[in-house]
């Protein structure tokens, strides 16, 4: 990072008055103006709700299937069955 000398004197001074150190201020602004995550949880509990499996949620968020069970229960849902791609059952016939 190239900060100019007078760009600097400004930070420390800011620093100082606020009682700060100059890599709060770094850390500050960087901060504001990354783009804002939502926590993995909102998402593991949006997809649970919307009828996804935990392996389904899983693989689509890139987190391990006992995360998204941990998240869900924490939460006090129910796991839903996986359905399969033929939308419901696994081909077999019952007596």
């Amino acid at each position: 990072m190239n900060i100019p000398d007078h760009e600097w004197a400004q930070l420390v001074d800011e620093a100082e008055a606020n009682g700060l150190r100059v890599p709060d201020l770094i850390r500050a602004g960087i901060e504001s103006v990354r783009p804002h995550r939502r926590p993995i949880g909102a998402d593991v509990l949006d997809l649970v709700r919307a009828g996804f499996a935990d392996a389904v949620i899983g693989e689509r968020l890139g987190v391990p299937n006992a995360t998204v069970s941990r998240i869900r229960r924490q939460a006090g849902l129910p796991a839903n069955h996986f359905r399969g791609r033929s939308g419901g059952t696994n081909g077999r016939k019952t007596a």
